[in-house]
């Protein structure tokens, strides 16, 4: 018995050792790796590099919104434009409408519209995606944005209250959490202000938008 489980021991610490320093990363996890840690443009150098290779293993929805990702965190706006629409053409040939990839691709397109102050279209983009999943915190925050931007402080105040309960719900559980949040992870890190909207002015937003309502 002493035996079988000094074998199972040293079996799982061997395990660990290997997955912990020579097992290779997929390709896809290596963009990952490097997206977070906010060196953009070599992550867009390593996708044109490997994007064929790449494209054997994972699905093609994904790697070209993980470039489109990285595209809008250099502000290549245009060029994010593009390849967000062509994941939304090709989930539509496909008849694929419940494919989160498309939902947040219009996230991304929306963020991209409220950068350039194109309000209704980043209205029109993120009710889509709260249609699809209601409980994207983010996406409240941004249409309550995009909301007081056009004047309508009722629907901001309503919004952004909402946004925030939501998100701090999602801080608060440790299963089940949506796939638009994770990415969000990757959309805006926490330790790297890469987009117009980090965490900070999200925060100095909501206030604004709350002292507007209530004034």
């Amino acid at each position: 018995m002493k035996i079988v489980l000094l074998i199972t021991i040293f079996l799982g610490i061997a395990y660990f050792i290997w997955s912990r320093f020579f097992r290779k990363k997929s390709l896809l996890l290596q963009i990952f790796d490097i997206m977070q840690t906010g060196h953009d443009t070599y992550a867009e150098e390593f996708i044109n590099k490997n994007e064929k290779e790449i494209l054997k293993t994972s699905p093609a929805t994904i790697v070209t919104l993980l470039k489109a990702i990285v595209l809008y965190r250099l502000k290549k706006d245009n060029e994010a434009i593009v390849l967000c629409k062509l994941i939304e053409t090709s989930c539509q040939i496909k008849n694929d409408n419940n494919n989160p990839f498309l939902y947040y691709s219009y996230f991304l397109r929306a963020k991209l519209a409220l950068r350039s102050e194109e309000d209704k279209e980043a209205l029109n983009l993120l009710n889509k995606v709260i249609a699809f999943e209601p409980n994207h915190g983010r996406s409240y925050i941004f249409r309550g944005a995009a909301h007081g931007r056009l004047g309508d402080k009722k629907s901001a105040y309503n919004d952004v209250v909402t946004g925030e309960r939501l998100k701090n719900e999602a801080r608060n559980k440790t299963k089940n959490i949506d796939l638009l949040s994770n990415l969000d992870n990757i959309i805006t890190p926490p330790a790297f202000a890469v987009s117009q909207y980090s965490e900070f002015q999200e925060t100095l937003m909501i206030q604004s938008l709350l002292q507007q309502y209530n004034s």
